[in-house]
């Protein structure tokens, strides 16, 4: 009864309790303000001539006159006394005819100025080598001439009149050989690197006079003609990163030795150095990779592997001998045809071997269990260079959960870093890619379409380390990644 007494004698103006009315009138008060506010900006964006409607606009007109506002206030800044800018706005007046006294030209609009902006992105169409993105690659040579002209030209006398050194005859047999192909794969060139490399040290000790010498000058003298003659074997074909680490690591255990008094007593400890790389190196390394990727294959498994790799050939024979019943598919491509070596190599000892051809691989994963892989070199990003073909059989055994393991040296590893198979790569031979073609099929390529067509033949490609998953080292089995773990401790080491 109270409350209702309460409500009867609260007073009630204009039919509304004063609780209602407070808030009818806050609510007035609020929408005047509003439309204050949007009468405001109306009145400013009428008043603003030069401002248009963003929504019109496209994002390059836009930019475009931000660009012109900017300009604008810079030129405000410096002011009339920068005297540059005035001669060069003065410089179009006097070519249209107008004087100083004359008034100013209206500047463009922002619009006009677009097509002067520098918008245009750079793509790799617009590069010098887009049509042909294979110019610079080493093409291995068809015609072997070419290097006979190249050591004449090595033999004619500089400038002084003294006569260059000669290319050794080891390293000058050793080039032929590689450029014919008859010495091929990263650790075979290594290997007879190397041992021209001794031959040519021999010849150094017993030639050069014995007397005494300074140790840092014996030892320039004959890295000069080292390099010398590894100069010819880069022009015979590009060296590989094992071939490169080899040849750092003779200078720098060169370098750490000043003991030497005489040509025979250096020549005696470069071969020294280079037997230790060998034997460390290459010999002993591949037998504790050998040792560690004998126990990922097991009885029943189905072995893939690509072309031809000494240390998988290796892997291969060692299971058979310790008596494991597995089987290999051999996968070959051209023109090339290197599988055919692993083939014939698997089937002596008795291995029950399938040969496929690169096209096929998608077909006959399915009955693979393993993917066993050599690599020319591993990339300090994790990527892994092998023979061209490498990166397709990986993706697609990875696209199937196919382990893929990669075999590979240590003194293999590269700091570079690559992210394409166009730099650094190298192009076959024109005679072996078209060894296998009819005569009319030669003619047609080599005449009629020789304008329109380029025989391409790459030699390496890039394999992503997500499609690799393991890589077998002397050190042990390591992911991809570890790469510039593995180089910065073989610099302490060294």
């Amino acid at each position: 009864m109270s409350k209702e007494k309460a409500d009867k004698s609260a007073p009630v103006v204009n039919g509304m309790k004063p609780e209602d009315a407070e808030k009818a009138r806050l609510k007035a008060e609020r929408k005047a303000a509003f439309e204050a506010k949007r009468a405001a900006e109306q009145a400013a964006d009428k008043d603003g001539a030069g401002k248009e409607n963003k929504k019109e606009l496209t994002k390059a007109e836009r930019r475009a006159i931000q660009e012109a506002q900017r300009a604008k206030k810079a030129q405000e800044k410096k002011g009339p006394a920068d005297s540059k800018d005035v001669k060069a706005e003065e410089k179009p007046a006097a070519k249209s005819g107008s004087t100083s006294d004359s008034p100013s030209k209206p500047e463009e609009s922002p619009l006009g100025k677009k097509k002067d902006m520098p918008t245009k992105k750079v793509s790799f169409a617009d590069m010098k080598f887009a049509a042909n993105p294979f110019v610079n690659m080493h093409k291995r040579r068809d015609n072997i001439g070419n290097l006979f002209r190249s050591v004449d030209r090595r033999k004619k006398d500089d400038g002084g009149g003294e006569k260059r050194p000669s290319v050794h005859p080891a390293i000058l047999q050793l080039g032929f050989q590689i450029a014919d192909g008859a010495v091929s794969g990263a650790n075979d060139r290594c290997v007879y690197m190397l041992e021209a490399l001794k031959k040519l040290a021999q010849d150094f000790g017993s030639t050069e006079s014995p007397e005494l010498h300074d140790a840092r000058e014996l030892s320039q003298e004959f890295f000069s003609k080292m390099d010398f003659n590894v100069a010819f074997l880069k022009e015979c074909r590009p060296l590989s990163v094992s071939m490169t680490n080899a040849l750092r690591h003779i200078k720098l255990s060169m370098s750490e030795d000043e003991s030497m008094k005489n040509a025979s007593q250096l020549a005696s400890t470069i071969i020294d150095n280079i037997d230790g790389f060998l034997q460390n190196e290459i010999t002993l390394a591949r037998r504790a990779i050998v040792e560690i990727a004998k126990s990922k294959i097991h009885d029943g498994d189905v072995v893939l592997t690509y072309a031809r790799s000494s240390v998988v050939l290796d892997i291969l024979t060692t299971c058979h001998d310790e008596g494991k019943r597995f089987s290999v598919v051999v996968v070959d491509s051209r023109p090339a045809l290197k599988g055919r070596e692993t083939l014939k190599t698997l089937c002596q000892k008795g291995i029950h071997c399938k040969y496929v051809f690169i096209h096929s691989v998608s077909y006959i994963m399915k009955e693979v269990t393993k993917v066993l892989l050599s690599a020319d070199t591993l990339l300090a990003n994790g990527y892994v260079a092998s023979r061209v073909g490498s990166s397709q059989i990986s993706m697609i055994a990875h696209k199937m959960n196919v382990p893929v393991l990669v075999c590979c040296e240590t003194y293999k590893f590269s700091d570079k870093v690559l992210a394409d198979c166009f730099a650094g790569n190298e192009l076959g031979s024109q005679r072996e890619f078209l060894q296998n073609l009819s005569e009319k099929r030669k003619q047609l390529l080599c005449t009629t379409l020789s304008s329109t067509v380029s025989l391409v033949d790459l030699t390496y490609d890039i394999t992503p380390p997500d499609f690799v998953t393991m890589v077998v080292t002397e050190r042990g089995t390591l992911p991809c990644t570890s790469v510039p773990v593995v180089l910065r401790v073989r610099q302490n080491i060294i």
